[in-house]
């Protein structure tokens, strides 16, 4: 499997984040302080669901423990899949590669608009 596009995003993100901190001014108030919370609120209901969920925005959450990154669970079970099953395994893993991918970049793309 390609986990390039992920790590592609992470690493604009990566940069972006450093130098949105590196931005702020050092005890952010008023209308900067407002600004940067908003960012950061924006921020986290992109990247949590990404930590959080295994499922859509709206899926219902059965609260059992998920590995670091829900989505890509199944990559722990391509391995192992039947030989028949794995091509099934390998397009939905592809398909939540690109979701993670798209959410990095959804929020790279939300930073580089805020600074």
């Amino acid at each position: 499997m390609d986990f390039s596009p992920i790590h592609r995003e992470l690493k604009q993100l990566k940069a972006a984040l450093r130098a949105f901190y590196l931005g702020l001014p050092r005890e952010p108030r008023g209308a900067a302080a407002e600004r940067a919370n908003d960012m950061l609120k924006e921020l986290a209901r992109i990247l949590v669901p990404i930590s959080y969920a295994a499922g859509e925005r709206f899926d219902h959450d059965p609260a059992l423990p998920l590995g670091a990154v829900p989505r890509l669970a199944a990559a722990a079970r391509l391995q192992t899949a039947a030989p028949d099953r794995r091509r099934f395994v390998q397009a939905g893993l592809t398909r939540e590669i690109n979701k993670v991918a798209n959410a990095l970049h959804e929020a790279w793309r939300l930073i580089r608009r805020s600074a």
